[in-house]
């Protein structure tokens, strides 16, 4: 995908390439956009195009039999994988390799809960069997969210210590500050005297319809404008609701857009919004998550952030570099906004530098690379200790 999750593997696979040569091949499906990325030095295997089913089943084969190729050349000493629902390959080639297994970004909470569609739901019945054998084979795993770390446990009974929290990162030299005035002229937006932006799917479930309700009720004391980049199944609802909230002309659609025009639209914000969570029910508890790309995309242009007041969000009032909101409640996020517009600028300045400063401290692409490769080549050396002292 040009700017879906796939980024952040694309990212991350990027900085693998570069800076860890030599130690590291990564195997991917073929691009479905080549023009936007594609790299020679990544080995690449048929695209299932969408879980096509067929493709799926030649593009797990494809995957399985490359793997195995390249270890006779190169004897890899561990495995890690980014699971898919079915998770075939990973199974397959640690029984048939006999190399350890590592995890990176384990997930899986929307396939196996009751937020999928029916056809989630179908095959999710056949597909946790071997998602759980795999989960609890791995010698190390990371994740997103402190609920994540305890919904895996609960789950799929993987065991606390093989799991760490790396969080999502961004590319700091795409993300950063720039002209705000020279980026509204570039884009047409320099009639907006202040921009609340937000950056993803144009989703209900993503609450842009709270966002777009909250803006009208801002924008009958002030002149905000309002910028959704992205598209997604509930556009022409959100745009029949800006309609019906008089504010049509405050609300910009952009619609979707190329990855490398995304940094632009990002410097052209005065505040940036993320109000997405997941509820995840844990045995009989309910825990609010949530573990945003775009947010630390957002703080690396040197944004402030309004998002929902959830666990993986206390940062954010912590380090001054936001505001949090009350779940589904419009009333704070006018609040959120009018306290950022009566902000003086040099406020302002200070906290977008203090934003920069914390993505660049914590969700830089390079230095969380580096902590993954860290954390497997201790979990790698703590096995090659073990397994000598049983010989000895």
């Amino acid at each position: 995908m040009d700017n879906g999750p796939g980024i952040n593997e694309r990212e991350f696979v990027k900085e693998l390439l570069s800076s860890f040569r030599g130690r590291v091949t990564c195997v991917a499906p073929q691009p479905s956009q080549p023009e936007n990325y594609f790299d020679q030095d990544i080995e690449y295997v048929v695209n299932h195009r969408g879980y096509n089913p067929f493709l799926y089943l030649v593009y797990m084969i494809s995957t399985i039999l490359r793997v195995i190729r390249l270890h006779r050349r190169q004897h890899f000493s561990a495995l890690v994988f980014r699971l898919d629902l079915i998770a075939l390959e990973p199974w397959v080639l640690a029984k048939v390799l006999g190399v350890p297994v590592i995890l990176k970004t384990l997930a899986g909470y929307t396939r196996f809960s009751d937020l999928g569609d029916w056809k989630q739901k179908l095959v999710a019945v056949f597909a946790f069997p071997i998602y759980r054998s795999v989960a609890r084979m791995a010698v190390a795993s990371d994740t997103v969210s402190v609920h994540y770390v305890r919904w895996l446990v609960h789950r799929f009974g993987v065991k606390p210590d093989r799991i760490g929290i790396v969080y999502n990162g961004t590319n700091l030299t795409a993300f950063s500050p720039g002209n705000k005035s020279d980026e509204r002229k570039k884009l047409g937006l320099e009639s907006f005297p202040f921009i609340v932006g937000y950056v993803g799917a144009l989703s209900t479930l993503r609450n842009v319809d709270i966002l777009i309700r909250a803006l009208a009720q801002v924008n009958r004391t002030k002149n905000v404008g309002l910028v959704l980049v992205g598209n997604g199944p509930d556009r022409k609802i959100l745009e029949s609701l800006a309609e019906q909230m008089g504010i049509s002309d405050k609300v910009r659609f952009v619609g979707a857009i190329p990855y490398s025009m995304v940094p632009g639209y990002m410097r052209s914000f005065d505040v940036a919004v993320d109000l997405t969570y997941v509820a995840m029910k844990i045995g009989n508890e309910v825990f609010n998550a949530s573990y945003s790309q775009k947010i630390p995309q957002y703080l690396a242009c040197g944004l402030p952030v309004i998002a929902f007041d959830v666990e993986d969000n206390k940062f954010l009032e912590r380090e001054k570099i936001g505001a949090l909101v009350k779940i589904g409640d419009e009333d704070s996020i006018v609040d959120a906004v009018m306290h950022l517009l009566e902000m003086e600028d040099s406020e302002r300045e200070g906290q977008s530098r203090n934003a920069k400063t914390y993505a660049e401290q914590n969700f830089g692409i390079a230095s969380l690379a580096r902590k993954r490769i860290s954390l497997w080549d201790d979990v790698l050396q703590k096995l090659d200790e073990s397994s000598k002292g049983r010989e000895g």
